[in-house]
């Protein structure tokens, strides 16, 4: 648990359920941002959101799987 009492949570977009997660690298990665720039006391906010399992639709177990090919495109 970090000293000053910073958190980041994993958000789920319907419910509003949150779970803490670690994130030493968002907390470094901010530490080598404000060393390079020369700000001091720097803040950041990072957020992380999703479905969560009790939120998520269960596949059917009587079709067949979904088609998740991309075509090489993962990204939207």
């Amino acid at each position: 648990m970090p000293v000053d009492g910073h958190r980041h949570y994993l958000v789920c977009r319907l419910c509003g359920r949150s779970l803490p997660v670690a994130a030493e690298t968002v907390e470094r990665w901010a530490d080598g941002v404000a060393a390079a720039t020369g700000f001091a006391d720097v803040e950041h906010i990072v957020e992380l959101t999703g479905v969560c399992d009790q939120c998520r639709p269960k596949p059917d177990s009587t079709s067949p799987p979904a088609d998740r090919s991309t075509n090489g495109n993962d990204f939207h």
